[in-house]
């Protein structure tokens, strides 16, 4: 049994036309008694198939919306609210008076259109009108699989599997992606500081100023601590120290400092080095693969991501790659579009875009779709995939101290990790 997600629609309305009309006679028992209605155009009335289905008395009716071909810069077309409402009322002048309307659809399935039919069916029962239904291809493919002769007709008299196919995965050949981005969980007591923990903390900064000085021998810093040393003393026996207008030595400045953070009196050293968040970014390439019997060309592949998180955006060329970098890999804000300037793939060959940065949201679980179209000269297909987010969390302690006993408290906060960075080119 093929995949029900690798099943496609036929490329022409008649072709879709004929499979609603043989599931149809499976699903409601009548494979002999159900007919085209008429010719096509207004004669119609909406139905394009219709019969009296096994053990009813009224006759039901096919309304059937294949999506059309179209070109590399057309338009995508879609079903719509006002086309269903159009039907409909044209099938109201079906005779005799139908029991039921399916709206059968080669189109994607949309959750607003089906809530939208659901709403004027209960509105029908009510007033005694016909019942509506639409189904859309994933109930085809799904369908065509629990009958036999309706399957092996499709995939073989059809010649399904000569029709352009495409794959669309991650770079691993899979539709779904699990990350584990790493924070802290921080359980966090807010609690008065001791006046040995005010001198621990005071001797650990003098500390690591010194070493930080003997570290960094260039004029200027030498330059920074030998002004800082001759005006310590002035400063410190001041009533005021004046920073930006702000008295540093005031009550008022000082409650606005906390609460603050207790420090590892042996990580102070690295506190005046460059540290920086680890935001825990992953990346991903799409990748498609000419998974059918013809080749594939003139072809772009656009796609819309849902979800939450911070950012995406496509990795940058280093600097020494710009003069050969090829751009095929474009993100704007939650559009994306991959073009390769070869866009042409032939049978069982695959193409893969420019690396995807994501940045999660800290300490958010969820999931991310990717809503992909593929669009190419003669052949069109449209699926999704999706990236499942479940972060890791390390466990610690930390303490911030309080000016009030009021304010002591206990909470856990989550926060990104840090580590040691330098800012650099990317060379």
């Amino acid at each position: 049994m093929i995949e029900q997600n690798r099943i496609h629609p036929p490329q022409n309305w008649q072709s879709f036309e004929h499979l609603a009309l043989k599931l149809w006679g499976e699903i409601w028992n009548v494979p002999d008694d159900i007919e085209f209605n008429s010719e096509s155009g207004s004669k119609q009335k909406g139905v394009d198939i219709c019969c009296v289905p096994k053990n009813e008395k009224n006759y039901f009716g096919i309304q059937c919306k294949n999506t059309k071909l179209f070109c590399k810069y057309g338009k995508i077309q879609k079903l719509t609210k006002a086309t269903i409402d159009e039907e409909i009322e044209k099938a109201k002048e079906f005779t005799p008076k139908l029991e039921k309307l399916v709206i059968a659809t080669s189109f994607q399935k949309d959750g607003d259109l089906e809530e939208y039919v659901r709403e004027i069916n209960l509105k029908h029962i009510k007033s005694g009108i016909f019942r509506v239904q639409i189904c859309f291809w994933e109930y085809f493919s799904r369908k065509i699989q629990e009958y036999d002769n309706i399957e092996n007709w499709y995939l073989n008299n059809q010649n399904f599997a000569s029709q352009k196919s495409v794959y669309i995965s991650f770079e691993n050949d899979k539709s779904e992606k699990n990350v584990s981005p790493e924070f802290i969980k921080n359980n966090v007591t807010y609690r008065l500081q001791t006046d040995t923990e005010k001198l621990e903390e005071k001797t650990a900064f003098q500390k690591a100023f010194k070493e930080f000085q003997n570290e960094n021998k260039s004029s200027f810093i030498n330059r920074i601590f030998n002004f800082s040393n001759k005006i310590s003393d002035n400063i410190l026996t001041s009533d005021k120290i004046l920073i930006n207008g702000v008295d540093i030595k005031s009550q008022e400045y000082i409650e606005s400092t906390y609460p603050k953070q207790k420090l590892d009196t042996n990580i102070v050293p690295r506190i005046l080095n460059n540290l920086i968040k680890d935001k825990q970014e992953f990346s991903f390439k799409l990748k498609i693969k000419n998974d059918g019997r013809s080749g594939i060309d003139d072809f772009k592949l656009s796609f819309r991501i849902e979800g939450d998180f911070e950012s995406i955006q496509v990795n940058p060329p280093r600097i020494n790659e710009l003069k050969t970098y090829n751009a095929t890999t474009w993100i704007n804000e939650r559009f994306g579009l991959f073009e390769p300037s070869k866009n042409f793939i032939i049978q069982k060959d695959t193409s893969s875009s420019k690396q995807i940065i994501v940045t999660p949201k800290l300490a958010k679980e969820g999931e991310i779709k990717i809503k992909w179209t593929l669009l190419a000269r003669d052949f069109n297909d449209e699926g999704e995939l999706t990236i499942n987010i479940k972060p890791k969390y390390i466990e610690s302690q930390k303490t911030m101290y309080v000016l009030r006993t009021e304010d002591c408290r206990n909470e856990i906060q989550y926060n990104h990790k840090m580590i040691e960075g330098n800012f650099h080119l990317n060379w």
